[in-house]
């Protein structure tokens, strides 16, 4: 995602991570992805490191390489030697390329090389006619390609080469179909853009009413947190004051307890003075009673014993 932004280094840096990951699990194949990759992002950035992995490349591809494999390394370094200006050196890589390009039926495999091979014979060796035979091979083999952008260049290259050797009408022709894809393709571009702007604003908002319910949400969950402080606290004072009521009617039937112990024990001394009293008057009267009757005897019997004598 990096390197189709042009973020190369963020690109690298993710780049040697996953080498790291595949060495770890002994994933050879990721490392060959990788560094296919490293080399097109060095490549891109006209880096030195760009023939480091160029090298890293093949050697992956002579250990365990397909065809398609041996016909991509070999065009990689038709595109390096290209680039440093080494035509000859480049087009014996580019004929290695469609070598194994040819040997393994990948027509993916094949497009690219005849591409390459159109561009070399078209800009390098100026051989028009030979070029429009390679890019000609390359509709040849994808009948059904009508709308990429790589088959709108095609049609372009042709229609250069046309031009060239003064073929007007054929270069008028490819033209042409190379400007419908590209109508086509801007169409489509700007209706995709159509799309989605819309479904941005759709999205947006979606967003836009997500938030506002989630706000709404937020704000129901903030009072009904209120509410349960606000019971919660409700719930306490009315415990604390209940407490306070129970403990203060415990009290008040202790203190009534207490008094009722008191009055009982002050009857019961009550009852004990009014006892005594009640039996000293008795023996009192008991006493007096007695006495008296002693001294009227003591006294009959002191008369008659004067009587007598």
């Amino acid at each position: 995602r990096y390197a189709s932004i042009f973020d190369y280094n963020k690109a690298i840096n993710y780049y040697h991570k996953s080498i790291k990951v595949a060495k770890k699990n002994n994933l050879s194949t990721e490392n060959e992805f990788v560094n296919q990759r490293l080399f097109a992002t060095y490549f891109a950035m006209k880096s030195d490191s760009a023939f480091f992995y160029l090298e890293k490349v093949m050697q992956n591809t002579r250990e365990n390489g397909s065809d398609k494999q041996f016909s991509d390394s070999y065009n990689n370094y038709f595109a390096y030697y290209s680039h440093k200006e080494k035509s000859e050196l480049a087009k014996k890589y580019l004929d290695s390329s469609f070598y194994f390009a040819k040997k393994s039926k990948s027509t993916f495999a094949m497009t690219t090389v005849l591409s390459n091979l159109g561009y070399h014979y078209l800009v390098v060796d100026k051989n028009y006619k030979k070029a429009i035979e390679e890019y000609q091979e390359i509709i040849r083999l994808n009948p059904t390609d009508t709308i990429s952008p790589e088959m709108a260049d095609i049609y372009l290259n042709i229609s250069y080469a046309y031009e060239i050797i003064d073929d007007h009408k054929s270069a008028n022709d490819y033209l042409n179909k190379s400007y419908s894809i590209t109508e086509n393709i801007y169409q489509g571009n700007l209706k995709q853009a159509i799309n989605d702007v819309e479904t941005k604003y759709r999205i947006e908002k979606i967003e836009t009413e997500n938030r506002e319910r989630q706000r709404i949400f937020e704000e129901k969950q903030k009072n009904n947190h209120k509410i349960i402080i606000i019971f919660i606290a409700l719930f306490s004072f009315i415990t604390i004051l209940f407490y306070f009521f129970y403990q203060n009617l415990r009290l008040k039937q202790k203190n009534k307890f207490i008094d009722l112990d008191r009055h009982v024990k002050q009857n019961i001394i009550n009852a004990t003075i009014d006892g005594q009293e009640i039996e000293r008057k008795n023996i009192a009267n008991i006493l007096h009673d007695s006495i008296s009757a002693l001294l009227s005897s003591a006294g009959l019997h002191l008369s008659a014993y004067i009587a007598g004598n």
